[in-house]
């Protein structure tokens, strides 16, 4: 992750068509995931997912909340 931002990748750190490309080689397979969690604070997933209104709600309309 970019930053520690979600849905970005540190392309200094990692290049994904070189994993799928080693990955390939060794006849090894990847399961990707998507952690929904966000974190809350000024990075640009949370910003844009409360003014998009994107997160999941109670029953009362407040923002789910969980720590990890």
């Amino acid at each position: 992750m970019y930053h520690y931002n979600d849905f970005t990748i540190d392309k200094k750190k990692f290049d994904p068509l070189e994993l799928n490309l080693w990955l390939k080689e060794e006849k090894l397979h990847y399961v990707p995931i998507i952690d929904a969690g966000i974190a809350i604070g000024e990075n640009n997933a949370y910003k844009d997912g409360i003014k998009k209104d994107l997160f999941i709600k109670n029953s009362k309309g407040d923002y789910l909340l969980g720590k990890v």
